[in-house]
């Protein structure tokens, strides 16, 4: 026996010494593809998601939205997550919808292609609803996460959900290290580390990439991962019911958690976000209703009188309520305290012109007016750095 050439191996088999050769690493990864095949034979969940995906980007460019640079206000309309409206407004769906919204069509291509090409595999190795449980989870805790980190900007698109397949493969491996082939783990070793690496370049080197997003995903899809794992064989297939369902009871749980948490951590932020959101049209709508009553006093429409009754009724309260509102959300955090002490003397400024406008009219005190002038000087000066 031990003069047998090196490509032969002993192997115990029910108590008889057989010899043969090794199995080879291809071999090997060729019977593990065979198996998942078995233990998932249709893959459906992840060309749905793409086709959902596509839908959902063509249809935006059908009703106006552009292509290649959307605007806020067309994400917004569309289902994007924004911390005023997710948080305050109760439209917790967003989290979800988001999931499906793109900016451009380079953000959806790339997401589509790497869902593309590492979803199936996945798939096969979690089954098709413990791959559809592990996406939406992904990706609603990538949503959680930009939230958490910064709740004023929008951010859109499947990237945490992405993230979190890969996530999702490292939980995997994790566990069930001994059950994939040498030559797979290498492969998946790889890939990963290419994908993370490429997305950290992309993220460290691109402003408004959503990187908190990213990263509550590949967290999320890890912990999906882990639950899921299990061994690879036809014995364990039975299992992936129970795991499923343990999987969404710790995903609701780790979800309606993440949202209740975001909202006490960040709601003064939020607040004071939606109060400078709402005053732009209160601006607009007070200066408009001045420069209005304005131009009908010129014209000689209105009575100095009615000009003070139109500013008093259609200008100031709305003014004076949104600068009220603001000044009660004080302690302000730290990012926004210069900005809103601007805004709050700017505010103040205006108010005070346009008190002197309505005082000097109705008292015909020519003073007053003049100081009005002297407050409208300075209420435009302080309007010029309130954003800088």
């Amino acid at each position: 026996m031990n003069n047998l050439p090196p490509e032969f191996e002993y192997k115990d088999q029910g108590g008889f010494t057989v010899v043969g050769y090794p199995e080879s690493p291809q071999k090997r990864a060729s019977d593990f593809a065979r198996l998942l095949h078995e233990l998932t034979p249709r893959v459906y969940v992840a060309p749905i998601l793409i086709g959902i995906n596509a839908i959902v980007f063509v249809l935006m460019v059908v009703f106006g939205v552009s292509p290649t640079s959307p605007t806020i206000a067309d994400l917004l309309r569309w289902g994007a997550d924004y911390g005023p409206k997710t948080m305050l407004e109760g439209d917790w769906w967003r989290l979800l919808t988001s999931m499906f919204i793109h900016i451009g069509i380079i953000h959806i291509g790339m997401n589509m292609w790497v869902l593309y090409v590492a979803g199936p595999f996945v798939e096969r190795m979690v089954g098709n609803v413990g791959f559809l449980l592990m996406y939406v989870i992904a990706g609603l805790c990538g949503g959680l996460a930009s939230l958490t980190w910064n709740p004023v900007i929008v951010s859109a698109g499947a990237s945490g959900a992405i993230f979190g397949i890969f996530g999702c493969l490292l939980g995997l491996v994790v566990l069930g290290r001994g059950n994939i082939p040498p030559q797979i783990l290498v492969q998946l070793r790889s890939s990963g580390l290419y994908f993370l690496g490429i997305n950290l370049v992309l993220g460290m080197t691109i402003p408004n990439i959503d990187m908190a997003g990213h990263l509550g995903g590949l967290v999320g899809g890890f912990l999906c991962g882990l639950v899921l794992s299990q061994p690879f064989t036809p014995a364990a297939k039975s299992g992936r019911v129970w795991r499923n369902l343990l999987l969404s009871v710790i995903g609701a749980c780790l979800v309606t958690g993440g949202m209740f948490g975001v909202a006490s951590w960040q709601s003064r932020l939020v607040k004071i976000q939606q109060e400078l959101d709402r005053f732009a049209q209160v601006e607009r709508d007070a200066i408009e209703a001045f420069n209005s009553a304005s131009k009908k006093a010129q014209r000689n429409e209105i009575s100095d009188s009615e000009f003070a009754d139109q500013l008093e009724r259609d200008a100031l309260p709305k003014w004076r309520g949104a600068r009220e509102r603001l000044t009660a959300l004080k302690p302000v955090p730290t990012k926004y305290q210069g900005r809103v002490d601007k805004l709050l003397e700017y505010m103040r400024l205006r108010e005070e012109a346009w008190e002197f406008f309505a005082q000097g009219k109705r008292e015909g005190n020519p003073q007053k007016i003049q100081n009005g002038f002297e407050k409208q000087r300075l209420a435009d000066e302080a309007a010029n750095h309130v954003f800088d």
